[in-house]
């Protein structure tokens, strides 16, 4: 994945830099940049940014969210909180509990409240 956002941003420099070569005033346009060339690449240029931001966001989401998994025990209502692993599902038996050696399951799977300055 890192190594697609270093190519998309080394293509919209590019991109750019032709752009900004082609539609100067100071400069002649060569004989391959006509209209449609210029048009076509300003149009892959921004769906090539559009592509890099779709993947810059659903990149930062899934890095924020943090499941949190409460463990209790049925007998001594002993409960702990871990942060979720993968196969946790509520009712599952986590073995026997560190207090009164009672049976211990998982009674909820829950993300953490957002605070006010948005974190979690």
């Amino acid at each position: 994945m890192k190594n697609i956002k270093t190519l998309l941003t080394i293509v919209i420099l590019v991109l750019a830099l032709l752009t900004l070569l082609a539609i100067s005033s100071e400069t002649e346009l060569p004989m391959f940049f006509n209209e449609t060339i210029i048009i076509f690449i300003l149009i892959f240029t921004v769906i090539v940014i559009f592509t890099q931001f779709i993947i810059y966001k659903q990149t930062r989401v899934a890095s924020a969210i943090q499941p949190i998994t409460k463990v209790i025990c049925q007998n001594c209502k002993y409960s702990e909180k871990r942060t979720f692993q993968a196969g946790d599902y509520v009712f599952k038996n986590q073995g026997l509990c560190m207090k009164c050696g009672g049976k211990m399951i998982i009674e909820a799977i829950y993300l953490s409240p957002k605070t006010k300055d948005g974190t979690g």
